[in-house]
């Protein structure tokens, strides 16, 4: 009898979007909080924030990628795409102006590269 292995289901999709988000999500709430008081510049708003993100892809797509038994890098970018549409909702509900340039290259690189990371096993 062949053993088969499983695929991630919407829940854990749902899941690694919002763990993906959270790390952005926090990092806004710190890091506008912290330039309103003047304690850091612009630059290093922006630079928080897009780490921020692509640590969250990461992390996000590694864990959902692990869940999988093949296409782990698909999975991965899987995880990534549906957190930026996660994050374009909830922005858009909230009318918070987050710009696409942000959100959405640092979650798709994020999930590529925690995809790989999980195929790779590293």
């Amino acid at each position: 009898m062949k053993i088969r292995g499983r695929m991630p289901n919407f829940d854990e999709y749902l899941a690694g979007a919002m763990l993906a988000n959270a790390p952005g999500w926090f990092a806004i709430a710190i890091s506008s909080y912290l330039f309103e008081i003047a304690l850091i510049n612009e630059i290093a708003l922006q630079i928080s924030i897009m780490t921020s993100y692509f640590i969250g892809g990461l992390i996000g797509a590694y864990l959902v990628a692990n869940k999988a038994y093949r296409d782990r890098v698909r999975v991965g970018v899987e995880v990534g795409f549906a957190a930026f549409i996660l994050n374009f909702i909830f922005t858009a509900l909230l009318s918070i102006p987050t710009p696409i340039l942000y959100t959405l290259p640092e979650l798709l690189m994020g999930g590529f590269i925690g995809g790989v990371i999980s195929h790779r096993k590293l």
